[in-house]
């Protein structure tokens, strides 16, 4: 497996998304196939992987002074 991202996707979250997308798409008469909801709930898969890797890991100012306190023994 080499070249392979250590982030995966969620296969079955995907398939979800594209399944939805194919149910709106039929209730609001777009006639998607189910192949085109598909390939676009993959898009969002790794537009939203791509984002959440962009996104630096960040303490939040409260859990930051938390740390900072001493331990009272």
């Amino acid at each position: 497996m080499q070249g392979q991202s250590t982030h995966r996707f969620d296969r079955a979250a995907v398939m979800r998304d594209a399944h939805k997308r194919f149910r709106d798409g039929r209730r609001l008469s777009l006639g998607w196939s189910f192949g085109q909801c598909l390939a676009t709930a993959w898009q969002a898969a790794k537009i939203r992987r791509a984002a959440m890797l962009a996104k630096p890991a960040t303490i939040t100012t409260r859990a930051a002074s938390s740390l900072a306190r001493p331990i009272a023994t």
